[in-house]
């Protein structure tokens, strides 16, 4: 690899840590002061871009999804919940702030409810089989979706990165999120680009 080359992937693995830390660290900031749509909004649209960073097979991004979900969120972990479930959710979260989707409505897919903070699971979902919703609904703490999404994170950027192929496809995705420039930065563009057109600056176009 090139000086060029070794620079251009710091650079990138520096943009992929940092915008990752300061997605975990919003969802976290709104799950403990409750402001809990903007956490789920956050949450799955995380999850969107986690499962974006992997090649797609043609299937769309609910397929992508679901896919993710399965290997990194479900595995081995006891969240009632289905990847189909959880793109629904995701879907009618983001889109409408709402538990109901084309899934949902279609019976496809389980409506979710959320226990947050220190709210008993369990009595939610006796709530729920009181108001006799327990066959259309499924009921997930957010603490332990938070969670699910973080260690699997990274538990797929460790595969990721432990296989060359992945690890290009990962960065070259990564190359193209959005950066943040600081306005220090966007002043000495201009400076040096203005300074390049001056009259009399032997580098300056002519006409």
């Amino acid at each position: 690899m090139t000086n060029e080359g070794q620079r251009t992937r710091i650079v990138l693995m520096e943009m992929l840590e940092r915008h990752l830390n300061d997605l975990f660290a919003a969802i976290d900031h709104c799950y403990h002061h409750e402001l809990l749509m903007p956490c789920l909004v956050l949450l799955y649209s995380g999850i969107d871009v986690a499962a974006s960073l992997e090649p797609s097979t043609g299937g769309g991004v609910g397929e992508r999804f679901e896919k993710w979900v399965d290997r990194y969120m479900l595995k081995g972990r006891s969240l009632p919940c289905t990847a189909r479930e959880l793109y629904a959710a995701r879907c009618a979260v983001v889109h409408t702030f709402t538990p109901d989707s084309n899934l949902s409505k279609t019976g496809k897919a389980r409506v979710i409810g959320y226990a947050y903070g220190n709210a008993d699971l369990k009595k939610l979902d006796d709530a729920t089989v009181l108001l006799r919703r327990e066959t259309g609904q499924v009921n997930v703490h957010m603490k332990d979706l938070i969670e699910a999404f973080h260690s699997g994170y990274e538990t797929y950027l460790k595969e990721a990165f432990a296989d060359d192929d992945r690890r290009k496809e990962v960065m070259s995705h990564a190359s193209i999120w959005t950066a943040s420039i600081g306005p220090d930065k966007i002043d000495a563009y201009i400076a040096v680009k203005s300074s390049e057109r001056a009259p009399g600056n032997p580098k300056a176009p002519t006409k």
